[in-house]
């Protein structure tokens, strides 16, 4: 068969749709994993697989996944209340640049390292695991909820043939107590806009880009919120939080997902 990325005529693998590291991530705690798969909500140890991609192409989505897998890791070794100096801006201004300049005496040598924790190439890796989920999702669930034009610019993207704009924000959890939770992406449209984001353990990415694939650059930012604080917490964290109840409303539930979810009532 052929691969769906690639679309060339090879033995395809058992793809992976969120990748593996993430089940380990939730798994070393004993404590499940959140799976949307169709219409059931539950805590489960499986992974959810299917067979899409050739070895090539998943080895070339495991390289990015490799490093990315560590971020996350060092993300989640820091102190909650140090993780505020993860927040960033990029491209940033100039204003922004000169501030960190002058304040650079002030700040103490491991602040500074977590104040230029995301470069460029941290940045364009996520972008390219994020999307790359994206991507997969779509070819699990096969359903035509994405324009071809994005389909194609996003192939060619993942594939190095073309470039592929998004705006991502990327929240990280600075409450004592770790967000458990990970689950596939979810998406809305709205007008030329495509919404999608997904949780993983302390680290919730929201992405935007153009339905007709008209966004003019880049842009990322990284910022902190208590993901346990439903009055006090961002927009964005609150609206998907509140997305997942409303999920909870309209499929079948596992007990045991309930029960890990009793922090949102």
């Amino acid at each position: 068969m052929s691969c769906r990325l690639c679309k060339l005529d090879k033995k395809l693998q058992s793809s992976h749709i969120v990748p593996k590291h993430i089940y380990k991530m939730i798994n070393k705690e004993n404590k499940g994993y959140l799976v949307c798969d169709k219409d059931i909500i539950q805590l489960s140890q499986r992974q959810v697989k299917k067979h899409l991609l050739c070895f090539d192409c998943e080895q070339k989505l495991g390289e990015v996944e490799t490093r990315v897998a560590n971020y996350f890791h060092q993300i989640n070794k820091i102190q909650p209340i140090d993780r505020s100096w993860l927040s960033c801006i990029f491209p940033q201004e100039p204003i922004v640049c000169e501030l960190i300049k002058e304040n650079s005496k002030l700040i103490n040598n491991e602040q500074l390292k977590l104040l230029n924790y995301f470069d460029q190439k941290k940045i364009e890796d996520l972008k390219y695991y994020y999307l790359s989920i994206i991507l997969r999702q779509y070819y699990y669930e096969d359903k035509e909820n994405l324009p071809e034009i994005v389909i194609n610019s996003l192939e060619n993207y993942i594939l190095n043939k073309g470039q592929f704009f998004a705006e991502i924000t990327l929240l990280i959890n600075n409450n004592i107590k770790n967000f458990d939770v990970a689950m596939f992406p979810y998406s809305i449209n709205h007008n030329s806009y495509y919404h999608t984001h997904i949780f993983f353990p302390n680290i919730f990415i929201h992405a935007h880009f153009k339905s007709d694939d008209t966004l003019k650059g880049d842009k990322f930012i990284s910022t902190i919120d208590d993901f346990f604080d439903d009055k006090n917490c961002l927009p964005t964290i609150k609206a998907s939080l509140d997305i997942i109840r409303r999920n909870f409303n309209d499929a079948k539930i596992a007990n045991n997902a309930k029960k890990f979810f009793d922090f949102n009532k």
